[in-house]
């Protein structure tokens, strides 16, 4: 277990991320057990980016997948669906898959969807690969 930090500030949130946080757990009884990774990203630069999450709900039989993506001209498209899931030993439903490589370093597939933006829904199909990572 890692040494904590100690501080006299009774306000001071100190959290600590073990490397076996990272992956999925042996699922509990309770009837709405949800296990879930989020994750984020945005090119200041480009004015893009987007968001990620993947819940397996796998004692309620599937997982929500999400995909938001900000567009730089201010468009927003966003994907959600609830696939059928019957275990919780990846993260990989609906077309999204989000693999952790290392602790603290992932890879974000998202494969064939339709993305929707505004309220027309104008589609666009979606293939992409991204790697997240700490950098050290």
């Amino acid at each position: 277990m890692p040494e904590l930090e100690t501080t006299d500030d009774p306000n001071r949130i100190v959290t600590v991320l073990l490397p076996e946080d990272e992956y999925t757990h042996k699922p509990d009884e309770a009837e709405n057990y949800n296990e879930s990774m989020y994750l984020n990203a945005f090119d200041l630069g480009l004015g893009g980016g987007g968001w990620f999450r993947l819940g397996n709900r796998v004692n309620e039989g599937y997982a929500e997948m999400s995909v938001c993506i900000y567009l730089p001209d201010g468009r927003v498209g966003f994907m959600y669906d609830r696939p059928a899931i019957s275990n919780n030993d990846e993260m990989s439903a609906g077309g999204l898959r989000i693999t952790v490589v290392k602790p603290f370093e992932f890879v974000v597939d998202v494969h064939p969807g339709v993305v929707r933006f505004g309220q027309n829904g104008f589609g666009l199909a979606v293939v992409c690969s991204s790697r997240w990572g700490t950098g050290g």
